[in-house]
């Protein structure tokens, strides 16, 4: 009996610790929206620098293709831009051109 209750009381433990965990993953989600789009609304205005500062605070990796490249599906590729943001599950997020053009440098 000891044993059982020890065994749920370890799950309980783990079920608050996950429950935890995904309400900060929330705030932080939440958080980096809101800062994403305060930096839209500003961005067209930034220097070249603010706009290079930017992208470093966001662990942005940026490949750029020659105007003429052409991805393997067929469609041209100008660039790509993948952004690891530190601290907020640390997961590649890559944005499509689409995004990156209307948010921006370019």
């Amino acid at each position: 009996m000891a044993a059982q209750l020890t065994r749920e009381q370890a799950k309980r433990e783990q079920l608050v610790r996950e429950a935890a965990d995904e309400r900060a993953y929330a705030v932080g989600a939440s958080e980096m929206r809101e800062w994403a789009r305060l930096v839209s609304q500003r961005a067209d205005q930034f220097t070249p620098e603010q706009r290079r500062d930017t992208l470093r605070a966001l662990g942005a990796q940026v490949t750029v293709w020659r105007a003429d490249a052409v991805h393997a599906d067929g469609w041209p590729q100008r660039y790509k831009v993948t952004l690891t943001f530190s601290g907020f599950g640390g997961q590649p997020v890559t944005l499509s051109p689409a995004i990156v053009s209307s948010t921006c440098c370019y």
